[in-house]
């Protein structure tokens, strides 16, 4: 009777054993941090690391914890107008408006479309020698053509004469040393006499080394240049000539004419 009472104990203890052993409650996830090989159960326990962000390209569905690993794509400059503070990953999609001219004061190197407000210093005005058409604020540097003209003295050949000494109004302005005999010579030009002048008329006299002389007067405009001519034919009549008109007529042994171009 004891051995038998033994025996049903025992395969009773054993039973309850093998019962238990097959309702163990745990984690079954295998992906879990703390799978329980042995569970039979899940009990909701399971830890898995992932991304929980719905919106992550490496979002993990079955992720319960969070482990920083989200990937977003998108905007990541508070800046911009459309910000997207959950982006871990800047797509330069961003959208800042701004300035975007490097002359400006106020340039804005972020900015990827330009809004107008980009302000430049500079002259307005279109009549102006220095018309800057990006200014948005005239600075009053604005120059204009000089209210003073030029005027020109030069010869087209070599005469033989050697160099030549103008005066305008009395005073000396230099000496015309050398000759242009293709084209005509600019205001400044090297090897001619260049003089600048208040618009009007004033009075010059030339004369060579060997006595040969010129003159005349030189009318001078705002902003121009007046190209004078001092030349010599072979008649021996001199004469000074403004504007293909004869103003002056007299002998010498060579003509001596001022023609203006």
């Amino acid at each position: 009777m004891k051995k038998e009472c033994f025996f049903a104990i025992l395969i009773f203890f054993i039973g309850s054993l093998v019962f238990q052993s097959c309702k163990r409650e745990g984690c079954t996830n295998p992906k879990a941090e703390n799978y329980d090989l042995k569970a039979k159960t899940d009990d909701g326990s399971c830890v898995i690391c992932g991304c929980t962000n719905p919106n992550a390209i490496n979002y993990d569905s079955e992720a319960t914890n969070d482990d920083g690993s989200c990937i977003i794509y998108g905007c990541t400059n508070p800046d911009a107008d459309n910000y997207n503070p959950d982006a871990t990953t800047d797509d330069g999609s961003c959208i800042i408006k701004g300035c975007t001219n490097p002359d400006a004061e106020n340039y804005n190197p972020d900015a990827t479309e330009d809004d107008g407000s980009c302000i430049i210093y500079g002259c307005t005005d279109p009549n102006a020698l220095n018309y800057n058409p990006e200014a948005t604020d005239d600075d009053g540097s604005c120059t204009y053509n000089d209210p003073k003209g030029e005027g020109v003295f030069w010869v087209d050949t070599d005469y033989g004469i050697g160099t030549i000494s103008v005066y305008v109004e009395g005073t000396f302005e230099g000496k015309i040393t050398s000759f242009y005999s293709t084209g005509t010579p600019d205001c400044g030009a090297s090897g001619c006499v260049t003089i600048e002048r208040d618009p009007g008329s004033y009075s010059f006299y030339a004369e060579s080394q060997l006595g040969i002389y010129w003159n005349g007067s030189i009318t001078i405009s705002s902003g121009g240049c007046k190209r004078m001519r001092l030349y010599i034919t072979k008649e021996g009549k001199s004469s000074i000539s403004i504007n293909e008109e004869v103003v002056n007529s007299f002998v010498t042994p060579f003509e001596e004419i001022m023609k203006p171009i």
